[in-house]
C-alpha cells in the first residue's frame, strides 16, 4: 500500500517523487459546494501522535513533545473495505486556543482492510495541550487525540 508523508508548507513526498505541498487554511471544507456528498466507508482504527514514525509504525514516547520546531507526527490506521479511493485531512489544533496548523491531505485507497499513513508538522510553537484531528474529505471528523507540548 502506498502512502504519502506530508507537511503543510513543506514538502510532499510520494513514492518515487517529491513536489511542493500547498499550505491551506486548516479549516474543514464545507460539503455544501458538493451536489451530493457520498457516504464514506472509511473506518478509523488508530490515531496516534508520536515524535517519529519507523517501519510504518509510530514511535511511542511518554514525554511531552517539544515546541522547538521538531517534527510532530499524526499517524492514522484506517480501513476502507467497500469504498472508492478517498482523501483524509489532518490538522493540529491547540485545545482552548486559536492556533491551528497542518491541513495535510492524504489519500486512502479503496477496497483496503488496512492502510497506514501519517502527516507531520514543525509549526507547533506554543506549549500546551494540542489535538491531532482527522477529517473525511466531506469535512466530517473521523477522530481526534490529545497530546502535550512542552516549552523548549
Amino acid at each position: 500500500a502506498s502512502h504519502i508523508v506530508a507537511e503543510a508548507g513543506g514538502t510532499e513526498v510520494r513514492a518515487g517523487g517529491v513536489r511542493p505541498a500547498e499550505a491551506r487554511p486548516a479549516v474543514p471544507q464545507a460539503s455544501a459546494a458538493r451536489a451530493t456528498p457520498r457516504a464514506s466507508s472509511l473506518q478509523l482504527k488508530r490515531l496516534v501522535v508520536a515524535p517519529a514514525v519507523k517501519d510504518r509504525e509510530p514511535v511511542s514516547s511518554s514525554e511531552p513533545l517539544p515546541s522547538d520546531g521538531t517534527a510532530i507526527y499524526a499517524f492514522a490506521e484506517l480501513a476502507n473495505p467497500g469504498g472508492g479511493s478517498e482523501d483524509v485531512r489532518v490538522t493540529f489544533e491547540r485545545k482552548g486556543g486559536a492556533e491551528r496548523v497542518g491541513d495535510v491531505t492524504l489519500p486512502v485507497p479503496g477496497d483496503v482492510s488496512r492502510h497506514r499513513t501519517w502527516a507531520f508538522t514543525r509549526f507547533i510553537r506554543v506549549p500546551g495541550v494540542w489535538e491531532a484531528v482527522l477529517w473525511s474529505e466531506s469535512g466530517s471528523e473521523l477522530g481526534r487525540t490529545s497530546f502535550e507540548v512542552s516549552a523548549s
